[in-house]
């Protein structure tokens, strides 16, 4: 039997000034998910290692719903959560935020994708939370968001957008 998976990442396109000439040039911020929630809904925290399809694009659904989500993230030497922490005390209120979750079977196929795209800020300064491993909770708010949602067919992604 394969062994399915989900793994999870975010993307945050911050926008910058530019030093010399004042151009506009944003800063591609990603990092990997350990679970995630969302504010107001009575699911509480989804652990991703343990999560099944149906609950994940059930979830997405809230967040396109309640317009925010709640992430706790592992820092990395790749992706250090400082970063995000030190854009959140710069006031970098308005970004571009595309959060997804895939399936991955046996390590290698992805098997199916869910995704959401928005506006976003923060909805109040990130924090580090106790635990193993520790992580840094972000809390976001999500200007009418895009939900996406895909399944593998005949070797090739077919995500489309979700209507309600």
């Amino acid at each position: 039997m394969p062994n399915i998976e989900h793994a999870a990442h975010i993307y945050l396109f911050v926008r910058k000034e530019g030093e010399a000439s004042g151009a506009k040039k944003f800063e591609i911020l990603r990092y990997y998910v350990h679970s995630f929630e969302i504010d107001g809904a009575a699911a509480g925290k989804t652990a991703l290692r343990r999560a099944d399809a149906a609950t994940v694009k059930s979830r997405f659904e809230q967040i396109r719903r309640r317009g925010n989500v709640v992430l706790y993230i592992k820092s990395t030497r790749e992706a250090p959560t400082s970063l995000l922490i030190e854009a959140a005390k710069a006031g970098a209120g308005d970004f571009t935020v595309s959060f997804g979750v895939r399936a991955v079977r046996d390590g290698a196929i992805t098997m199916s994708s869910t995704s959401v795209q928005a506006k976003g800020s923060f909805a109040e300064p990130p924090i580090p939370v106790d635990g193993k491993p520790p992580l840094l909770k972000v809390k976001l708010t999500l200007a009418a968001p895009t939900f996406y949602y895909g399944v593998r067919e005949k070797n090739k992604m077919n995500l489309q957008k979700v209507e309600t």
